[in-house]
């Protein structure tokens, strides 16, 4: 294949899967290059073939200078192989020298010594491929400075006498950089602790399957372009992991005629996207306890999440992944800024940088949309404006014909009541500055009953209805007054000639805004007690706070419910997320927790579980 080809195929954006199986197994390079899925599936099959590296991908090494990666899984490749590849000596990571050179496979320990005779700055790789052979000899004879992500690397492949090496030293550093693929060998962090940072060799055993892509040419491809603003979901084919040290992103392909759930290798929870339950995760007995210095071995996802989801600051400072993001951890961020001021004030004071690590961590405009969200109704419930009146005050009206005016970034948030009430006054101000929040004020009002502010919200726009999810409100109130509300709402909609008295999202219609005023998951209140809305085609109990007994086998702290059955559960904003399992696990005496299977669920109603032989209350 001559350099004219290899260029073709890069412009080329054409997928199927066959391509993607042949890359992977080290056949033959696909056509369409210019997806970065199938590049990913080349590079896997570079690692993992060496008669692909040196036959049909060798034409990769020297013909691609703007795509390093195929040049540095080459030369990993090489190295692996017990060969030296020529690399450049003053070449940082971002140019030929690979980061990983011990997976799939590691090399003897005479090359990975000659490797570092030849090109000194690769001892910490070196060290690293020590630490997943057990080479303590040669490891030994780097003679480097204790660094965290080896211990930690060695501690997961067994290698204990060089985790004792370097756990023995009275000061450790951070010198490599599995978030970043660098090695910062001229300033390296000091005094450093293991913190579950490090991308472990098992890890990448761990493989997700690909899929084909969403559009025609990927976003970031020069000659894609967008049928419109809101050209909708996109998926490049492959899900982001955590680490990327081997520049394939853990790709795999699913076999052919079979779907993920009639697999042999399928895994139930992973295909939830969900954490591990704690009775699997070692670091579960961290929830309870103060975070010691040096993480134990384990994936620290859990941590991370539960920390978002109670809006502790320091523990998730510590605990989270600066270049990705822990599953649900968007959607625990959310529930931990409703909950906990400081949390919201901390996010609101680095909102900017928050928001772009977001998205660099594969964020989508939603979750972007939710935080920010959040962060304004807590401050509204903590009486405080200064957020809102800037960015939410509905736009002049006398714009002259045919200028755009630039509106707000964001939607104002829903769900200002819950888990807080603010003041009266504050809830009259907010609907004079942002008449476009007068809904949701006016529910409030209902759900707190402050009769004052929703006559003046009234009296002030004899236009305004109340919605169909505020005559709800009204109708389930316990408050003395609770008809009252009920009853003006339905006199001003007999005023207006509307009909407040709509079923479902399908008999919606618009508000003042033009938007679609009618979404389900305002359907529930956030009250404590239970209520039917068999009229409304809801017939199962809403409970606020919820109430759990049941334990599942398949932990899904922080799960999404958006736009999905239960709609009860979407209270922050089309939002929802609970960690009912976690908080009744962690409570359970050894003795009651169930050990029988992978899969099962399990209710505490003291008849059926706990076993009666259980030591009892």
């Amino acid at each position: 294949m001559d350099r004219e080809e290899v260029l073709r195929r890069l412009r080329n954006p054409a997928f199927t899967m066959e391509a993607a199986r042949r890359a992977v197994a080290g056949q033959e390079l696909p056509e369409g290059l210019a997806r970065r899925v199938l590049r990913l599936c080349v590079i896997r099959g570079i690692r993992y073939h060496d008669a692909f590296a040196q036959d049909s991908a060798k034409v990769l090494h020297d013909l691609l200078p703007k795509l390093p990666e195929f040049k540095r899984a080459l030369n990993a490749r090489a190295i692996m192989s017990n060969r030296i590849p020529d690399m450049s000596p003053d070449s940082d990571f971002a140019g030929d020298m690979p980061y990983c050179i011990w997976h799939p496979e590691v090399a003897t320990e005479d090359t990975y010594r000659r490797l570092v005779q030849r090109y000194p700055a690769m001892a910490y790789q070196v060290a690293r491929a020590c630490a997943v052979a057990g080479y303590t000899d040669l490891y030994r004879e780097l003679d480097i400075l204790p660094e965290v992500h080896v211990a930690e690397e060695a501690r997961a492949n067994g290698s204990t006498a060089i985790f004792e090496l370097i756990m023995a030293e009275p000061v450790r550093y951070k010198i490599m950089d599995d978030y970043t693929r660098t090695v910062c060998l001229h300033a390296p962090t000091a005094p450093a602790y293991l913190n579950g940072d490090t991308c472990v060799r098992p890890m990448l055993d761990e493989k997700e399957d690909i899929r084909e892509p969403t559009t025609k040419r990927d976003i970031d491809d020069p000659e894609y372009r967008r049928p419109n603003p809101h050209y909708g979901y996109y998926h490049p084919g492959f899900k982001r992991p955590a680490f990327n040290i081997t520049e394939d992103m853990n790709v795999s392909v699913p076999k052919e005629g079979l779907p993920a759930w009639l697999r042999d290798d399928y895994e139930p929870d992973r295909w939830w996207e969900a954490p591990r339950l704690p009775w699997t995760n070692s670091m579960a007995e961290l929830l309870t306890t103060p975070l010691p210095q040096d993480l134990p071995e384990g994936n620290k996802d859990l941590l991370i999440i539960m920390a978002a989801y109670y809006g502790d600051i320091d523990r998730y400072v510590r605990l989270r992944r600066p270049t990705s993001l822990a599953d649900n951890e968007a959607w625990c961020i959310v529930r931990g800024i409703y909950h906990n001021s400081l949390f919201a004030a901390w996010f609101a004071s680095r909102q900017t940088a928050e928001i772009d690590r977001l998205y660099q961590c594969g964020g989508s405009e939603g979750k972007v949309w939710a935080i920010v969200a959040a962060i304004d109704a807590r401050f509204i419930m903590d009486n405080n404006l200064s957020r809102l009146v800037p960015y939410f005050t509905d736009p002049p009206t006398n714009i002259p014909k045919g200028e755009k005016v630039k509106t707000k970034d964001y939607d104002p948030p829903y769900m200002i009541w819950y888990p807080k009430l603010a003041a009266q006054s504050t809830y009259a101000e907010l609907a004079r500055q942002v008449p476009s929040m007068r809904q949701a004020v006016a529910r409030a009002c209902v759900f707190g009953n402050f009769k004052e502010v929703f006559d003046q919200i009234l009296a002030a726009d004899p236009e305004f209805c109340p919605d169909v999810f505020t005559l709800r409100e009204a109708r389930i109130s316990p408050q003395p007054r609770a008809d009252y509300y009920e009853e003006a709402i339905m006199k001003r909609a007999r005023e207006l000639g509307r009909d407040v008295e709509l079923k479902s999202s399908v008999e919606g219609n618009r508000d003042e805004s033009g938007r679609w005023a009618h979404h389900d998951w305002r359907w529930p209140s956030v009250r404590p007690g239970g209520y039917k809305l068999s009229d409304s085609g809801y017939n199962h109990m809403h409970h606020y706070p919820e109430t759990y007994t049941t334990l599942y086998s398949s932990l899904h702290t922080g799960v999404l419910y958006a736009d999905q059955d239960n709609i009860d559960k979407n209270v922050y904003n089309d939002i929802g997320c609970d960690a009912g399992p976690v908080e009744m696990w962690v409570g359970l005496p050894e003795e009651w927790r169930p050990v029988d299977g992978p899969h099962w669920v399990r209710s505490l109603d003291y008849v059926s579980w706990p076993p009666k032989e259980t030591p009892q209350l």
